[in-house]
């Protein structure tokens, strides 16, 4: 690869990291709460080499009934040892694999499309496309597991094809050994890791001897052994159980609304339009996923897609076409989260299709021109998108990045010393609190099953038989008790009462 292709990539990359660091630990202003259940956990580790449940170095990690992936949180593990147990911790590794993604991205290409003499420019649309996705943007700005998971995949698909292209049996295992990764990130990749692994398999059998397969499939299952346990057990069933719709008993049709859940997801509106309203984006301020004006490249590189069909294109396609299922098998849709490895194959199609959009035009003053006015209408877009996000959607998701527990703990820092005791209201925010005071990891596992952790109780209601002298009570409603201050969201809503005795 020339070395101006280099720095280009380099130089978008730049960009995609600085979009997302921006108002890292700002914006939204508090962390969601499996962001700090991962902290929590990270930091406990690094305190007493446990987790919250007192297990020693788990592989799998217990939280709120179900069980969380390993390969997220020693990420922040090994980020607090470096910097320390803070927001910032929780949510860097997010955006370094965002970060690095969109660098791979642009030689998975380059690796993919070997023949064509177009692929450095098609590297460079896509990392562009990739480093200004919304959709890519909302999941690596804020610490989610999924920025991992789709790291591994696109670094494991990039080591397969130079594999394939060097014929080396060695970056086949370690192709082979990122794929695995991946399982071990986020749960969609329960679906789509075997599926693409299949058609690797099968479509590049005879890219390598089978001397090398043998190696490179054995190694992979050696490592791939504890998660095959793990997610066969009843333990690894749980999450399914908890939202799959063929476990809902209120559901009679599966199969129907497995497939009106997947058209939910891949419709033209909710990638184009209204984006995800699920999870941590129930605001009247919608972002799509896709912006509006790179539907036209998409559909364009779908056509291309089916243009001289070729293993590669196939691949594409099976990726885009799979990764909607596990958001379509579970309830709650759309699902942007779910569905994230979709990002990948949307934005090499949609590159493929600007990049043929240009080259239909023979005169380089024309076809320059026509990449300057594309580029402007992403930028456009890219402001637009980040405005409506840092500006009003962040400070008015407060309740679903839980920023009242952030500024109720920063009350209780600089005022709890005063108190004997302080109770908080538990409705599934303690680890925040936990995460937010910093609480020792070896009181909350003495004291946890109690309630009381400290000073500390935390509980639904507040039993008033067990009251304390010079208290104060948080997130209760009381009639008997003096109003201390009033707790405040950024946009001046009631977040919480502090009340005392």
């Amino acid at each position: 690869m020339r070395r101006k292709i280099w720095l280009s990539l380099i130089a978008i990359m730049l960009l995609g990291f600085a979009i997302r660091i921006y108002k890292i630990t700002e914006s939204p202003g508090g962390l969601y709460i499996d962001e700090t259940s991962i902290g929590y956990n990270a930091y406990s580790l690094t305190q007493t080499g446990k987790d919250e449940h007192g297990v020693q170095w788990p592989l799998f990690f217990e939280a709120f009934g179900e069980w969380k992936l390993p390969v997220y949180i020693y990420s922040v593990y090994l980020t607090q040892v470096v910097i320390g147990p803070t927001d910032l911790s929780v949510r860097l590794p997010a955006v370094i694999y965002g970060s690095l993604s969109v660098l791979f991205i642009g030689l998975l290409v380059s690796e993919m499309f070997i023949k064509d003499k177009r692929k450095e420019w098609l590297g460079i649309f896509s990392v562009l496309l990739l480093a200004i996705s919304p959709w890519h943007f909302q999941f690596t700005h804020a610490g989610f597991e999924a920025s991992a998971a789709v790291f591994f995949l696109v670094l494991g698909l990039w080591l397969f094809f130079k594999a394939k292209n060097l014929h080396s049996g060695k970056w086949l295992i370690l192709s082979i050994i990122s794929l695995v990764f991946t399982l071990y990130s986020y749960n969609s990749s329960r679906i789509v890791v075997p599926v693409i692994g299949f058609i690797l398999f099968i479509f590049y059998f005879r890219e390598f001897n089978w001397k090398a397969w043998v190696a490179g499939i054995l190694f992979g299952l050696i490592i791939c052994i504890p998660f095959l346990k793990f997610a066969l057990s009843p333990s690894g069933m749980v999450r399914a159980q908890m939202v799959s719709i063929f476990y809902q008993p209120y559901i009679y049709d599966p199969w129907k609304i497995f497939l009106s859940n997947y058209w939910i997801n891949i419709s033209p509106k909710t990638l184009f339009i209204s984006g995800d309203p699920t999870i941590a984006h129930l605001t009247p301020f919608r972002m799509s996923l896709v912006y509006p004006f790179q539907a036209i490249f998409l559909l364009v590189g779908l056509f291309w897609c089916f243009w001289k069909i070729t293993k590669e294109k196939i691949l594409l396609l099976v990726l885009l076409l799979i990764s909607f299922i596990p958001p379509a098998l579970a309830t709650l849709n759309p699902h942007a989260l779910r569905g994230i490895f979709a990002v990948l194959p949307i934005q090499i199609i949609s590159a493929v299709g600007l990049m043929n959009l240009i080259w239909l035009f023979k005169n380089r003053i024309i076809k320059y021109l026509l990449l300057v006015i594309i580029l402007s209408v992403f930028s456009y877009s890219l402001f637009k998108f980040l405005d409506i996000y840092h500006n009003y959607y962040a400070p008015n998701a407060y309740t679903d990045w839980q920023v009242d527990k952030k500024i109720i703990s920063n009350y209780i820092l600089a005022n709890g010393q005063k108190y004997n005791a302080i109770y908080l209201s538990d409705d599934y925010g303690a680890i925040a609190y936990w995460w937010y005071l910093k609480l020792d990891p070896q009181m909350v596992l003495r004291d946890k099953s109690n309630l009381y952790i400290g000073k500390y109780y935390f509980a639904a209601d507040v039993n008033k038989t067990l009251w304390q002298p010079n208290s104060i009570y948080i997130n209760q409603q009381m009639t008997d008790k003096k109003l201390i201050t009033t707790i405040y969201y950024p946009n001046d809503q009631i977040a919480a009462y502090i009340w005392g005795n």
